[in-house]
């Protein structure tokens, strides 16, 4: 194994590194705890650690939006202004900023204002969907127009919710309550339509119900951030002193419901099916998840059988979290199995970044029997909206040959929760990483091949009803070179199934 110990300790080492160089690790930390207070519905104590962050950081974005929000949500809505005004006009391309500040004329009643202060909003960001949506039910409820000009109805956000919406902002509170009814009966997970709800009964005056709404919204949504705001700014508005006397039951029971549920195991299952030459190949995983205060730990065993060969692999692979916004992925792996590499290890670093954006950088080293591979790899993800879509590339230096280059792009489309999705993957280009198959007689764990490859993958996550257990579905179709023969390709269908637990 060609230098394999310090291949490895150096990838660890060298990306290590780069993460802790990061600045602000405390203040994000604490940003992170802010958060997770004004959620609770703890406003003073978020603020409290907001104004140490700020007292660091002026410039802190995020920590400025979220205390005007805390604000907002007490329904002390002239301090808010003051904040997001502040704000607005120094950071023309905040959209948080500008979208809180809306909201907050709303939650005010000032329509007009928030009419104004989205016309504004758009100058500087004229393609920003949530803008044109909130502008387009803002000229609804001024009862100008039934939408914005130019807009149709269909390329608003969630159309569904939307037009029940509609009707509580002309005042049509029970026509809009007998549509929410419907909706949130047919699907009792669709988050927009609970929150339409309750917000209907607030603005007709019925708070009790609106409460009553939240509670059973938490019940079918647990833990969902929206609704735990709006459920702590009802308690406050019908009984401020039981509000106060809840925030510190919600703390405790959501670190309850954190302890609970900080385990999963996940069971996987795949097969390749080959249109010739190859008989089947079937996989299977077990992994254990384990969440931390410091980031997620996963030993996972790996089997195959492939060739009428079967081996196992050993990973233990974790997830150290550094900041609010910057984590690591560390993998290592190990088998004595011929159909794996004999050693496999990575190391990437990622970084939030602002917009959505999400960074990262890393290796990924293998150790074959004959010789080694290092692997350089990064990505670029972008969050946008309901949508997520990632590039990730693959560069593989050969000694005295041209480096080798392959890419994925991954896109998911999130439907219910951050957990809901549907996606497609799409790879091309030369990797180590593909199906190890023979050459004369030989696995190709052995030896390291650079073949022409291409794959694409639709994927479906999804929670049926029950909130303890999750599946994971995929079906691909792979076009690849034949090792042996050059410019000669077959290809594999592959299909597979997670299912996730979590306790």
């Amino acid at each position: 194994m060609k230098g394999s110990t310090n291949h490895i300790i150096i990838l660890f080492l060298l990306l290590l590194g780069v993460a802790y160089g990061q600045e602000g690790q405390a203040t994000e930390l604490l940003f992170s705890e802010a958060r997770q207070m004004a959620f609770n519905g703890q406003h003073k104590a978020a603020r409290s650690k907001l104004n140490t962050i700020l007292a660091y950081d002026p410039g802190h974005s995020d920590g400025q939006t979220l205390l005007a929000k805390t604000y907002s949500w007490e329904g002390n809505y002239e301090e808010a202004r003051k904040h997001l005004n502040r704000m607005t006009s120094g950071e023309r391309e905040n959209q948080e900023a500008w979208v809180a500040a809306i909201k907050n004329e709303m939650y005010a009643g000032n329509l007009h204002i928030a009419l104004g202060l989205t016309n504004k909003a758009l100058s500087f960001l004229p393609a920003d969907p949530e803008l044109i949506g909130l502008r387009s039910v803002l000229l609804a409820q001024n009862q100008k127009e039934a939408q914005a000009p130019g807009i149709k109805e269909d390329n608003i956000d969630d159309i569904i919710a939307l037009q029940p919406k509609k009707q509580s902002w002309k005042g049509k509170y029970d026509k809009a309550r007998i549509r929410f009814n419907t909706y949130t009966s047919e699907d009792p997970l669709h988050q927009q339509a609970w929150v339409g709800a309750i917000n209907n009964e607030m603005d007709a005056g019925n708070l009790n119900i609106a409460l009553g709404l939240a509670n059973k919204a938490l019940i079918n949504l647990p833990g969902d951030r929206e609704l735990l705001v709006l459920r702590a700014h009802l308690l406050k508005l019908i009984d401020p002193v039981a509000a106060r006397e809840n925030e510190d039951k919600i703390t405790v029971a959501q670190e309850k419901k954190n302890i609970n549920r900080s385990n999963r195991i996940i069971l996987s299952n795949q097969v390749d099916v080959f249109d010739k030459a190859f008989d089947p190949m079937l996989y299977g995983s077990v992994e254990y998840v384990k969440e931390t205060a410091y980031g997620k730990i996963i030993p996972r065993l790996l089997y195959s059988n492939r060739f009428n060969t079967d081996g196992l692999q050993y990973e233990l692979e974790i997830y150290p979290r550094f900041s609010a916004k910057t984590y690591a992925n560390l993998a290592y792996a190990y088998s004595s199995s011929p159909i794996f590499p004999a050693q496999r290890a990575g190391a990437e670093v990622f970084s939030n970044l602002p917009k959505g954006i999400e960074v990262s950088l890393g290796a990924r080293y293998y150790d074959f029997k004959e010789t080694d591979a290092l692997v350089y790899t990064g990505s670029i993800g972008l969050y946008k909206g309901n949508y997520y879509i990632s590039l990730r590339p693959y560069l593989t230096p050969q000694a005295g040959q041209p480096i080798s280059f392959s890419g994925s792009l991954l896109a998911r489309k999130y439907t219910r929760t951050k957990e809901d999705y549907w996606g497609i993957r799409a790879g091309v280009g030369y990797n180590t990483d593909l199906k190890q198959l023979r050459r004369d007689d030989v696995l190709l764990s052995e030896t390291i091949l650079f073949v022409s490859s291409q794959q694409l993958q639709l994927e479906h996550q999804f929670r049926p009803g029950g909130r303890t257990s999750m599946y994971r579905a995929n079906l691909g179709l792979l076009r690849q070179e034949f090792a042996a023969d050059p410019g000669n390709f077959f290809y594999a269908v592959s299909g597979g199934l997670q299912y996730f637990f979590d306790f």
